[in-house]
């Protein structure tokens, strides 16, 4: 089966369930490698040469209707980091507990670098995961967002996720009731499924984490150095 394929046969899996539903019965995906080409880069920001491929930045930058980005550091910066991961890839969470964190320090902290996390979710456990951060406090969102990578072990494989999940997001202030109506909330499960689409269809998102740095597209989680082999060049 091609790559293609199984992307196209897991998008049309997406909606087929509530979260609710489908979170106890979840696996944990695998994370593809492989990547397609897309349009090219049309912002004025420095682009890096060791990209896969480019996409157009502002067309990136753009959120899907129904899911505002919620971003971390100065939207002028002059490089701009947009991380499609999916909560239950290993990969993402070496990414996020291995990377991210010096990316933090080093780079969105000091103005360097505006970062956007965008899901991906692989299946039904990522999905509602994602929904779980998206229903927290906007000023919560990111922190949900990396104790749940921290502690992925805990639910991604899990034999009741429904119920390791809640252990770890009451600690946001969620409640049973919260909880499950978060996980019903049609609206917003369509609108992270819309924004899953719309990254493999407009910029080639095949496989998890792919990290875009200006637009130019990284497959694969990296070391904190090698982001700042292709971080620093474009800073001038």
């Amino acid at each position: 089966m091609t790559e293609r394929l199984k992307a196209d046969t897991n998008r049309r899996k997406f909606l087929k369930t509530s979260a609710l539903l489908t979170v106890a019965g979840g696996v944990l995906a695998a994370c593809n490698d492989s990547s397609t080409a897309t349009t090219a880069d049309g912002s004025s920001r420095s682009v890096p040469s060791s990209g896969d491929d480019t996409v157009d930045l502002n067309a990136l930058m753009t959120a899907t209707d129904g899911l505002p980005d919620i971003g971390l550091g100065d939207p002028d910066a002059p490089v701009v980091v947009v991380d499609y991961s999916s909560m239950t890839c290993p990969h993402c969470a070496r990414f996020h507990t291995a990377s991210l964190p010096t990316l933090k320090s080093d780079y969105i902290d000091q103005g360097h670098v505006y970062y956007i996390f965008r899901d991906f979710p692989l299946d039904a456990r990522a999905r509602a995961a994602a929904m779980l951060a998206r229903c927290a406090s906007e000023d919560l969102y990111h922190d949900v967002v990396d104790i749940l990578f921290e502690r992925q072990r805990e639910w991604a494989t899990a034999a009741n996720p429904a119920d390791a999940l809640f252990s770890i997001v009451a600690q946001a202030g969620y409640t049973q009731e919260t909880f499950n109506a978060c996980l019903t909330n049609r609206d917003l499960e369509t609108a992270i499924v819309a924004g899953a689409e719309r990254g493999a269809e407009e910029f080639g998102v095949a496989s998890t984490p792919t990290i875009f740095i200006n637009g130019a597209r990284f497959p694969g989680a990296r070391s904190p150095q090698e982001y700042a082999e292709i971080i620093d060049p474009l800073l001038g």
